[in-house]
């Protein structure tokens, strides 16, 4: 070789802080650690990183081409609270939109209706 002559480029692999980034732009969290490893026979960053949300989860990142390839998610997701600081309510369940025909834990005399008056049944008030 030359002393002009360029050496031949080698593959870059991206940087752990590359590696850093690239799980945080799809998690929220704090990252906790970063190690080499071989992951799927990739040649990777595995990013741990402490969720927003109590759990954890580990983004393995191929060091050649900076894709978060894999996951290792581990705890459940803490109770979210509301900007008053109290917790959190489940949404309530829609309501249904479909009536029931005959609702065995009223008297039929309490139903209100635009219908015509029905027959009486046979489960009336009355003791015969």
């Amino acid at each position: 070789m030359t002393p002009t002559q360029a050496p031949v480029a080698r593959p870059t692999e991206i940087t752990s802080l590359q590696a850093r980034t690239a799980v945080l732009s799809e998690v929220k969290g704090t990252v906790t650690s970063v190690t080499e490893v071989s992951r799927n026979g990739f040649e990777a960053f595995a990013v741990k990183v402490a969720l927003n949300d109590g759990g954890t989860a580990t983004g393995y990142v191929h060091k050649a081409t900076g894709v978060v390839f894999d996951w290792d998610v581990v705890g459940a997701p803490a109770a979210q609270s509301t900007s008053n600081g109290s917790a959190a309510k489940a949404p309530a369940a829609p309501a249904t939109t479909s009536k029931k025909d005959d609702d065995d834990d009223h008297k039929e005399n309490e139903h209100k209706s635009s219908e015509a008056k029905r027959p009486s049944s046979s489960h009336d008030d009355d003791d015969d």
